[in-house]
C-alpha cells in the first residue's frame, strides 16, 4: 500500500526519510545523512539503487513504488559493491522479473479530493528464450487539499506517471541477461508553507 518514498520509514526501523522545501526527500540511516542541500541535484549520504544500479540523485526514486519485488534497507558504510560508495548506507528498489509464465494484473484505488490511482502490468514470453513485463502506473489527485489564504488558488495537486518495461533473455541454463526501461514524470505541486513566526 506504499504510494511514496517517505512511507518505507513506517516499516524499517532506524531509517528516517524527510520532506524538503523542494520536494525532494532526504534519507538518513541511524542518523548519518542529514544534509543542507535541498536541491533536486544534491547528492545523498544514503545511496538510491534500482536493481543495484547506483541512482545519481535521489529524487530519481521519488516514482518508483509499483511492481517491486522488494525493497532493501542496507544500514552503515558502503564501499563499491553497487558501484556508488555511501557513509550511510542504501536502499535498493528490486523490481518484479520477466518470466515465461503469463500473467496480468490491474488495480486501482480512489480518494478524498478526486483522487485516483491505477496501476497494473502484463507478463510473459514472446519466444521461448525472451520473456518481456510492461507495467503502468497512474497516480493523480486533481484537485489541491491546501488553499492559498492569498490568492485563493488551491494547492497539494499530485500528478505520477509511471512505466517499465523489462526484457530477460534467456538462450540457455547458464546464461541470463536483463534489459529494463523506466519512464517517470511527477508533475504534482509542492507542498504549501505558513510563516509562523518571525525572527
Amino acid at each position: 500500500g506504499m504510494d511514496s518514498v517517505s512511507k518505507i520509514q513506517d516499516m524499517t526501523p532506524n531509517l528516517r526519510i524527510k520532506p524538503t522545501i523542494t520536494g525532494v526527500a532526504q534519507y538518513s540511516i541511524r542518523g548519518v545523512g542529514e544534509n543542507a542541500d535541498t536541491s533536486a541535484l544534491s547528492s545523498s549520504p544514503v545511496g538510491i539503487h534500482v536493481n543495484e544500479v547506483a541512482q545519481p540523485y535521489p529524487v530519481t526514486a521519488t516514482n518508483l513504488l509499483f511492481d517491486l519485488e522488494r525493497v532493501e534497507v542496507l544500514r552503515g558504510p558502503q564501499g563499491d559493491l553497487f558501484g556508488l560508495n555511501t557513509t550511510g548506507g542504501t536502499i535498493n528498489f528490486i523490481t518484479e522479473k520477466p518470466s515465461q509464465e503469463f500473467a496480468a494484473s490491474i488495480m486501482g484505488e480512489v480518494g478524498n479530493y478526486d483522487r485516483y490511482k491505477v496501476e497494473g502490468y502484463i507478463n510473459g514470453g514472446l519466444t521461448e528464450a525472451l520473456s518481456a513485463r510492461l507495467s503502468l502506473s497512474q497516480n493523480k489527485r486533481p484537485e489541491g487539499w491546501q488553499k492559498n489564504e492569498t490568492t485563493g488558488e488551491k494547492l497539494g495537486e499530485m500528478d505520477k506517471t509511471g512505466a517499465r518495461l523489462g526484457l530477460r533473455f534467456e538462450p540457455s541454463d547458464t546464461f541470463t541477461a536483463d534489459l529494463e526501461l523506466h519512464y517517470s514524470k511527477d508533475d504534482s505541486d509542492a507542498m504549501g508553507m505558513r510563516n509562523v513566526n518571525n525572527f
